[in-house]
């Protein structure tokens, strides 16, 4: 019994001298991301795929939509679909980081989805130059 305590003494011993001698790294925080209040914007879900150089340009690649629980870096999971040309309103955007996906919008019901996928109006083949953009393989799409 006094071998399996002087054991135990022991270990703590070397685990409260080794905590003492190991350099402390202190960690900064990234700078906090502060949404912009939009007031009540009317937006639209779009599955129609503006990227030009995608290979699916103008095809409905994304009938459903996915709306997280957070906007990037951490998503969150999962918080519903949406459907191609469904009517939301957004609350306030966040922009996380330039290009296309990067600006994410809150909707009024909960969750978040970012510019790739909402527009100002309704998106057909027919208005589709108007959202579209060419960086899509070299970004983060």
């Amino acid at each position: 019994m006094k071998r399996k305590l002087h054991a135990i003494l022991g270990i703590g011993l070397v685990l409260l001298a080794l905590s003492c001698c190991v350099p402390t790294v202190e960690k900064t925080k990234a700078p906090a991301l502060s949404p912009r209040a939009t007031g009540t914007r009317t937006m639209y879900f779009c599955g129609i795929d503006p990227c030009r150089d995608s290979g699916e340009y103008g095809r409905l690649a994304h009938p459903r939509i996915i709306v997280w629980n957070h906007p990037d870096p951490n998503r969150g999971g999962v918080r519903r679909e949406a459907k191609h040309q469904e009517q939301v309103i957004v609350t306030r955007e966040l922009r996380v980081y330039d290009g296309p996906g990067g600006l994410w919008y809150e909707l009024k019901l909960g969750g978040w989805t970012n510019d790739l996928w909402l527009t100002d109006a309704p998106c057909t083949p027919d208005n589709l130059p108007h959202y579209s953009f060419t960086d899509c393989l070299m970004g983060k799409y």
